[in-house]
């Protein structure tokens, strides 16, 4: 089943500099936020795609990048990730 999913991360936390052309201000829960790490970036799109900001967020997309799974966060259950996944590929075979 694993290998019907392209698996993707967005690290939050990553610190590296945007290039000066990329860093931009953006509105976040009604604050002013200046964009100037990718882990920044990421962040913000996390919170305008999914309206979480958790560590980790677990989401399933279909290949048009289309939201087939309600967000979920870090479970010591590894059955909720197999369940998740089964019901996306039910999902994108219909």
């Amino acid at each position: 089943m694993i290998e019907e999913f392209l698996l993707l991360s967005l690290y939050v936390d990553y610190p590296k500099k945007l290039p000066k052309e990329k860093q931009k201000w953006v509105e976040i829960n009604g604050k002013e936020k200046h964009l100037k790490t990718y882990g920044h970036k990421n962040t913000h799109l996390q919170i305008s795609m999914f309206n979480h900001n958790s560590q980790p967020l677990f989401v399933i997309l279909n290949s048009n990048g289309e939201q087939i799974s309600e967000p979920w966060g870090y479970t010591k259950d590894p059955t909720i990730f197999i369940q998740e996944m089964k019901n996306a590929l039910t999902k994108i075979n219909q």
